[in-house]
């Protein structure tokens, strides 16, 4: 599992809309499905801003197959 495919996981876990998650990330729904398409690279901070707003670690955010 790619990092995409992770953080899309953990989003539908949570009965997230990508629209939802952008809003608690700070960020917008495009970006949000650049990176779940893996059609965007992710800086560290804006990773931080993802396991805020799913509010888990950044381990469990992390855990992925690279």
């Amino acid at each position: 599992m790619k990092f995409g495919e992770r953080l899309r996981t953990l989003r539908i876990e949570r009965n997230l809309s990508q629209e939802k998650l952008a809003a608690l990330a700070e960020t917008d729904k495009s970006w949000i499905s650049e990176v779940e398409l893996a059609k965007r690279d992710i800086q560290l901070t804006s990773i931080g801003k993802l396991a805020d707003a799913l509010e888990i670690s950044l381990k469990e955010l992390l855990d992925f197959d690279f």
